[in-house]
């Protein structure tokens, strides 16, 4: 869990504001002493990931004008609170002689709080979520210069990528884009910290991450495959194939009474963002609401649903190609991209085409299949019978999900932690997403593993 609530600081006095004054020499030492900034498991061995980081996070390492300038503004608000990473946590509950609030409890309090101080750069992933908290009435950064262009380019990059500022609530408008770059801001002057680095230190985080899960995928067996690794938190990660569907769960809340619902939409790997909540299998490529709904079907439902393929199938390997399919079906009707007909061919997780039978009539009227020509009405019957059965399991999952990382959704914030469901069934939060591509044995692929 990258950030949390770390404690309610008791209503500003002078003798509190003193006694605070009086600790800033033991929390300076405490968070000069820090060498691990960032928290496990994603920077578990800190020295190995390489100067580079070392030298981005030194302007970031030194309180002591951090330290003044959050007890200014403790002074001037009596109900704040400091965001923080786990380290943090600590060392401001030494600081202030009391145990710190998790963020896990304080977000579902919601309580009124007037003042939310962020006295560090936390990522490019979980910093958009927290420059709007949701339990609090503003916002107030304290940064270094190196911190302030992180701040500045992941500002430039939501800007051009909206969907990831999306709400969790689809009917709860997303954070303001005018508001972003407007939060109030403390740059501190750098002139005696040491040189600093441009880079994004999430960048180096998650080269650092994605060579570890390289060498884990080092060795498997089976055919190679194009795959994108995509990291969740707590050291997870998996490399999905392009036609993968993955389970995300969607969450919406209702009008009347606001109680929280989901859903659970399959995506491919290109319609993944980062904060998207992934429901998966811990180590398996099995797709868990395939496995329940043909264990509640007659037997032979997906096969028989499966004809329409099979048509396909058979007359490209009797020597039509596949742009002169796309011709004939766009000529009975059924205007599709060359890409979408190679889907249906390659993707046999797919039910049906977009438009169910409408489609696969076209499909028969190209082909003029024998089997899907006898079969049509079974081909069509099973096809409503698994899409109604995948609905309905999906319902029954999210309820499950929703039930279980209640306490987060209703705050409107994503699970910062990873949640068992059941039968290693989990749910994790994108942190980020590969640009690039791998070439690895489809054995490794589209499981959901753990950084050794």
């Amino acid at each position: 869990m990258f950030l949390t609530f770390c404690r309610q600081i008791v209503p500003a006095t002078e003798e509190t504001v003193q006694a605070w004054k009086n600790d800033l020499i033991d929390i300076r030492k405490l968070v000069k002493d820090q060498k691990r900034w960032w928290p496990e498991p994603a920077h578990v061995h800190l020295d190995e990931i390489g100067d580079k980081l070392q030298l981005a996070l030194e302007s970031c390492r030194n309180p002591i004008l951090k330290c003044n300038r959050m007890l200014e503004i403790l002074a001037d608000n009596q109900n704040s609170v400091i965001l923080g990473n786990r380290f943090l946590e600590k060392q401001l509950a030494s600081f202030a002689k009391t145990k710190f609030t998790n963020f896990k409890t304080k977000i579902s309090l919601k309580e009124e709080i007037s003042c939310a101080i962020v006295p560090a750069w936390f990522g490019k992933g979980y910093m958009p979520r927290f420059i709007d908290p949701p339990a609090a009435n503003d916002v107030h950064l304290i940064l270094y210069p190196p911190e302030k262009k992180w701040y500045d380019q992941t500002i430039n990059r939501k800007k051009q990528e909206l969907t990831i500022l999306r709400s969790f609530h689809e009917k709860r408008p997303a954070i303001p884009l005018s508001h972003l770059p407007t939060a109030p801001l403390t740059l501190l002057d750098s002139a005696d910290l040491p040189n600093q680095s441009d880079t994004d230190p999430d960048e180096i985080l998650i080269r650092a991450r994605r060579n570890r899960a390289i060498s884990q995928l080092e060795g498997h067996d089976g055919e190679p495959v194009q795959a994108k690794l995509v990291h969740f938190q707590d050291g997870y990660w998996a490399a999905f194939t392009e036609n993968h569907r993955v389970y995300v769960l969607t969450i919406t809340e209702q009008e009347s009474d606001g109680d929280i619902q989901g859903r659970i939409e399959g995506k491919v790997t290109s319609e993944l963002r980062l904060g998207d909540i992934v429901m998966i299998r811990k180590g398996s490529p099995s797709d868990l609401i395939r496995e329940i709904v043909d264990s509640r079907t007659p037997l032979g439902t997906r096969s028989a649903a499966n004809v329409w393929r099979s048509a396909i199938q058979r007359n490209i390997k009797c020597g039509n190609s596949l742009h002169k399919l796309v011709e004939q079906l766009a000529e009975a009707g059924c205007k599709r991209a060359i890409a979408t007909v190679d889907g249906w061919i390659k993707n046999d997780r797919m039910i049906s085409p977009t438009k169910g039978e409408t489609d696969i009539a076209a499909i028969l009227e190209v082909t003029q299949d024998q089997e899907l020509k006898q079969r049509f009405q079974e081909c069509t019957n099973a096809i409503k019978l698994l899409r109604s059965e995948h609905l309905k399991v999906g319902f029954e999952l999210a309820g499950k999900a929703v039930e279980s990382a209640k306490q987060w959704l209703e705050a409107g914030a994503t699970p910062l932690e990873l949640i068992d469901l059941e039968n290693q069934l989990v749910l994790v939060t994108i942190e980020a997403i590969d640009d690039q591509e791998l070439i690895i044995g489809r054995g490794a692929c589209n499981r959901l593993e753990k950084l050794t």
